[in-house]
């Protein structure tokens, strides 16, 4: 977050000009438009890991001991999204973070809920807090941005395998006509309570342009929520503009209008100074004077194919940001390259390199570097720096309906102070089937690594979890193979998949095994239909009289059936030896 200068630090004046202005309050409501904070209150000095400690308090939720606007949906944070905070800030205290959110587009959007101790989430159906229903919940508790761990977290739905910290698929409506926004943004909380140890509550969501919610909650990694789609509480409520006179604009300074524009993101407009008319004023006074070569400029230098370039200074924190993107014809093909850094008062803070849509072979393989960058930033702060790369690889030089069959994208970071994370995905034509993260914390001596996979369907899945540090070491290790269940392994016995899973502690290590079988594989139904006999029986007959005796012949004629008979189905259930 920018800080804000002291109030005789820069004065505005214009002269010569007559303004007028249109009026401009502030008001305890939603923001049309997202201004990109969220409001978190904590409450400190209570015992007690559950919710109900929290809101039975007597503090709760008027009464915060402490107040701020963040920038997205995290607390505690580092200020920096792309940072991971530390996981023990606070104990004995809960905390409560609201606002407004404001979807993007309209679709299906899944929620998730990571929080250490017991949290929950709540979004209303409109801007009204009343309406708020619980849509996730952390029942006991979970570490760090851990949105997709299993432990200590009940199935919510047994069909799709949903935990109770994500959401089910909810439609959120994000209508603008002209430029103006007609449907209402949507209020949200989240709350959790901390007892003693590690602290932290982050929401994440899984938006339309990132997958399906409905199918790929599971699969696809979910993105922590960012300011640009949140409105704090008692926002202002601006249709994005601001107007002023020349005697209001003379006495404000620079903190002041950058309060009116919420922080520069609404327009400034000058009144009749043409009758009838307003006129955009300069972005300068709201903090940014930049400065970018038009297209049709671009277009002269065919050789480099240059897309952008642009550069800013930046009143409040007097620092100049420059960037260019290129694809430069000698790269050939579709291969672009792009860099940019910051300079300030202290010299230069941040410098970044990356070039994109390389596609060149590493060396006998199939496999192609696609991307590759890196960033230094922070240099005006020691300790404080960081070093950033990326890398993009893919097997095959095509792509499949615009995504490449095989593609592992990695990111790692390193801290001045020692930190290390390293990040990588692995993706089957854009789906998300794999990922892992190692990462050391030097503060607490620890070194972390995870990772997961599903592959062909579901056929191979695997989970690893280790946790190392000087004289301590816990890890768990567990794959599952899914054989098609219709093929016969063995003469009378089908397999239907296997698994394994090890622990291993400093103290004791354990592995298990297991496997499902069928020992006699289904027998059907087999019945033998009934059989009919027609039959004839002559009786002879005799009959006298006086007059003598007649003899004759009866027949006795019928059908006899035997009954159908069938035997029972053997329909053998799976069972497994573990």
């Amino acid at each position: 977050m920018k800080k804000q200068p002291k109030a005789n630090r820069h004065r505005v004046l214009l002269v010569a000009v007559t303004l007028t202005v249109g009026a401009f309050t502030k008001m305890h409501a939603q923001s049309e438009f997202p201004t990109g904070n969220i409001t978190v209150k904590e409450y400190r000095g209570m015992g007690g890991t559950g919710l109900d400690d929290l809101t039975g308090n007597g503090k709760f939720p008027s009464s915060p001991d402490y107040e701020k606007e963040i920038r997205y949906f995290e607390w505690p944070q580092t200020g920096d999204i792309n940072k991971r905070p530390p996981g023990n800030v606070r104990d004995h205290y809960g905390w409560m973070i609201e606002g407004y959110l404001y979807p993007p587009k309209t679709g299906w959007y899944c929620f998730y809920l990571a929080s250490d101790d017991n949290g929950k989430l709540f979004l209303s159906t409109d801007d009204n807090p009343a309406n708020k229903v619980e849509i996730a919940t952390e029942p006991q508790w979970n570490g760090v941005r851990n949105f997709k761990g299993h432990d200590r977290r009940p199935i919510a739905d047994a069909s799709t395998g949903r935990r109770v910290n994500i959401s089910a698929p909810i439609h959120l409506e994000a209508k603008v006509v002209n430029g103006v926004r007609v449907s209402k943004p949507y209020y949200i909380q989240a709350m959790a309570k901390e007892g003693g140890g590690g602290d932290n509550l982050a929401v994440a969501w899984l938006t339309p342009d990132m997958g399906n919610a409905k199918t790929e909650f599971a699969q696809i990694n979910p993105k922590i929520i960012e300011g640009k789609y949140l409105s704090q509480i008692g926002s202002i409520n601006h249709v994005g503009e601001v107007q002023y006179t020349v005697a209001q604009l003379l006495q404000k300074d620079f903190a002041a209008i950058q309060r009116d524009t919420n922080g520069g993101r609404a327009d400034i407009y000058i009144t009749n100074l043409i009758p009838g008319k307003k006129v955009k004023g300069p972005d300068i006074l709201k903090g940014d004077l930049c400065f970018e070569i038009p297209k049709k400029q671009l277009e002269k230098f065919k050789k480099f194919k240059m897309s952008e370039v642009k550069a800013c200074y930046n009143i409040e924190a007097r620092t100049i940001e420059a960037s260019l993107k290129a694809k430069p014809s000698f790269l050939g093909g579709d291969r672009s390259i792009g860099g940019s850094f910051v300079a300030g008062p202290m010299g230069l803070r941040d410098v970044a390199l990356e070039a994109d849509g390389l596609n060149i072979p590493i060396g006998a393989t199939p496999a192609r570097l696609q991307k590759i960058g890196a960033s230094v930033n922070d240099l005006h702060l020691n300790p404080g720096w960081f070093i950033h790369g990326d890398l993009g690889i893919s097997a095959g030089a095509n792509k499949i309906a615009g995504e490449w069959p095989i593609f592992v994208a990695a990111k790692a970071t390193w801290s001045s102070n020692g930190y290390l994370q390293i990040n990588a995905a692995y993706k089957c034509i854009g789906i998300i089937t794999g990922a892992g993260q190692l990462k050391y914390i030097p503060a607490e001596s620890l070194f972390t690594a995870s990772a997961w996979m599903d592959l062909y369907g579901g056929t191979l899945t695997g989970t690893v979890k280790l946790n190392a540090r000087p004289q301590y070491f816990n890890g768990h290790f567990g794959m599952t193979v899914q054989i098609p269940r219709t093929i016969p392994i063995i003469g009378g016995i089908n397999f239907g998949g296997a698994d394994v899973d090890c622990t291993i502690t400093s103290d004791y290590w354990e592995f298990g095994a297991g496997v499902w079988f069928q020992v006699v594989p289904n027998v059907p139904q087999v019945c033998i239909p009934e059989v009919c006999v027609s039959w004839s029986i002559p009786c002879p007959r005799v009959s006298c009289g006086w007059g003598g005796c007649s003899y004759w012949t009866h027949w006795h004629r019928g059908r006899t059936c035997t009954p159908r008979v069938c035997t029972p189905a053997i329909n053998n259930s799976w069972s497994r030896a573990k």
